[in-house]
């Protein structure tokens, strides 16, 4: 009985030890995360910059809060979780800190918010289901206009992601690759890459 106790007080300290040391660990770990990145301009000094490099997107994790569970998770495992990523992005618009990627195989938009630190794919079910969205444009006031090439209309949603209207169908446009909408929003020009009828 005395045997088994000592041999617990031994290992109890080592685990606790043990265990400080990998919350140590996982804390310098996000030391990386927060340091300056340098800055990639074009065209280089001493030329006038003309563009900056912001950051790079391709899944959640870039614009997802990193928590200390994240690192903790991260030091351990050598993975955060599960990312949602792009898979054939196709077009891209901006509208205040929120980034918005047409992608043809997850058949969905997916919106990387920057300022907000969300991540959401749109278009992915309901009467607003996209099946290759392609072109897209964002209107003045914050709505998704995308150019459906499989469907064969432009969608329509609001800056949340829910579905708001279809613009044309299959009667006038054939295959609709872009989309772009006027600064008052009252018109809504389509690109059509459809082929030549023949008789």
């Amino acid at each position: 009985m005395f045997h088994l106790s000592h041999k617990i007080k031994r290992i109890v300290p080592r685990a606790l030890l043990n265990i400080f040391i990998i919350l140590l660990f996982a804390g310098c770990a996000g030391e990386d995360i927060k340091q300056e990145k340098p800055v990639f301009a074009y065209p280089p000094p001493p030329d006038d910059v003309r563009f900056y490099y912001e950051r790079t997107l391709r899944s959640s994790f870039d614009v997802k809060e990193i928590s200390a569970g994240d690192r903790l998770r991260a030091f351990a495992t050598g993975t955060m979780g599960n990312a949602t990523g792009l898979g054939k992005p196709w077009g891209i618009a901006a509208y205040q800190g929120r980034v918005y990627v047409t992608d043809t195989l997850k058949r969905a938009i997916l919106m990387f918010d920057v300022a907000g630190k969300r991540f959401k794919s749109i278009g992915t079910e309901g009467p607003g289901a996209l099946r290759k969205p392609i072109g897209i444009d964002i209107s003045s006031n914050g709505d998704i206009y995308v150019a459906d090439n499989t469907a064969k209309t432009v969608v329509v949603f609001d800056k949340e992601g829910r579905y708001l209207k279809n613009i044309g169908n299959r009667s006038i446009l054939n295959r609709p690759s872009g989309v772009a909408v006027s600064p008052d929003n009252s018109r809504v020009y389509v690109i059509d890459t459809g082929g030549i009828d023949t008789q």
